[in-house]
């Protein structure tokens, strides 16, 4: 395994997990360019972009045919359909309908396990065609990756992993990619697993470049920016009430789902009290779900940005968060709940507490009020910027074609 921590010569201030500009001259083999390539991701097309997305369109501008494997769908009325994406003509989007053999994945593994390998051969039917590559972002429903007969194999899982089965799905990888270094601690004994970092999509790569030597003016009043869904569990709901009401003088932006309609669980009525006690504030606006171009822009308006959130098994080990590089690629100084990938980062460009106990974290927020100035000086605000600029989509591809290379070819699946 690789624990070595992957860093920028230029650009990356020692976070671990930033890939270097790759020259385009010195192009490694097998580069992931010209190839068939299938991704398997937990979200549809249609959701809000993140990482999978985000590879899926770098590797479409790479002269890839890409494939994207979205999770059941119940209203498919075929097993199987593929269309083309409107908005990227080298990707086809493949659904599948979901089987009341799906729910043997709890009470009888073995029996589903020989039922998805069924399912891939339906799918592979409606592909026609061999795969160069199967990158997996999905550590649950194909526990095989082998199954696809692909030449490469990358399980790359981005959320905590809370079940020995997740974890078994590396041993069909010949390649495994983890966001966090917590994460990737459960793959000690794989032959090549490596560390790199949540990505910048291009829509904050533009604003980072477009910051650099931007002098910083604050805004009267101050304003500060929250994006992320609001209603996920981890989400410390408290201390974002204790910040808001300590902090009467400054404008709170949240964007991002902040709607209970979908969310039936246990802490339904703590989240809808939870909304509509911010929706009642004076002093914050509640934007909702916005795409990333929108989001990017939105966010050059503000002066600082947070971000709370608790422990949860399977939603949050607070080891890594890409928003938190989107936050940092405003320049602006970010106050968050202790994030491992970020601890070791200076004081004056994000304000951490120094243990799991947020409750430090209203006092962390005053404190970067009080200092706005200092903390957004040029200093300090370039220094942000290049952190996120050295975690491009197209530099950590560049990054995982070398380490796809450095793979014996008579490990290949």
């Amino acid at each position: 395994m690789d624990v070595a921590l992957h860093t920028s010569e230029t650009l990356s201030l020692n976070l671990p997990g930033s890939a270097r500009c790759a020259d385009p001259s010195n192009r490694q083999p097998g580069a992931l360019r010209d190839k068939t390539i299938l991704i398997i991701s937990p979200q549809p097309w249609d959701h809000i972009a993140i990482s999978k997305h985000h590879y899926t369109n770098e590797l479409a501008a790479r002269n890839n045919t890409v494939y994207f494997l979205e999770p059941p769908n119940p209203e498919l009325s075929c097993p199987v359909s593929i269309r083309t994406s409107k908005d990227q003509p080298r990707t086809e989007i493949i659904s599948y309908r979901p089987s009341l053999l799906d729910k043997t994945r709890f009470h009888a593994y073995g029996l589903y396990k020989q039922f998805v390998k069924k399912r891939v051969r339906l799918i592979m039917k409606q592909v026609s065609r061999s795969l160069d590559l199967v990158w997996s972002f999905e550590p649950n429903r194909f526990p095989d990756l082998r199954e696809f007969k692909a030449e490469r194999t990358i399980f790359h899982p981005v959320d905590p992993l809370c079940d020995r089965r997740q974890i078994d799905t590396a041993r069909t990888a010949d390649l495994v990619l983890a966001v966090s270094q917590k994460i990737l601690s459960h793959f000690e004994c794989h032959a090549s697993a490596h560390f790199v970092n949540h990505g910048l999509a291009v829509p904050f790569e533009s604003l980072a470049r477009e910051r650099l030597a931007e002098p910083y003016v604050a805004n009267k009043p101050l304003q500060a920016g929250y994006a992320g869904n609001l209603v996920r569990a981890p989400v410390n709901r408290k201390i974002i009430r204790d910040i808001i009401s300590q902090n009467p003088q400054v404008v709170f932006h949240f964007w991002g789902p902040c709607s209970i309609v979908s969310n039936s669980g246990p802490q339904s009525q703590v989240i809808a009290n939870f909304i509509a006690w911010l929706q009642q504030r004076n002093n914050v606006r509640l934007h909702g779900p916005v795409d990333p171009t929108t989001l990017a822009s939105a966010m050059r308006k503000m002066d600082l940005f947070f971000l709370a959130y608790s422990l949860h098994p399977t939603e949050s080990d607070r080891s890594n968060s890409h928003k938190l590089l989107e936050y940092l690629s405003t320049g602006r100084v970010v106050v968050s709940s202790q994030f491992d990938t970020y601890q070791h980062l200076s004081s004056e460009l994000f304000l951490m507490p120094k243990s799991n106990d947020d409750h430090e974290l209203p006092s962390l927020f005053k404190q970067a009020v009080k200092n706005i100035s200092r903390l957004n000086n040029q200093q300090h605000q370039d220094a942000r910027l290049k952190i996120a600029l050295a975690n491009r989509y197209t530099d950590h591809l560049d990054l995982i074609e070398k380490h796809l290379a450095r793979i014996p070819s008579q490990v290949a699946a």
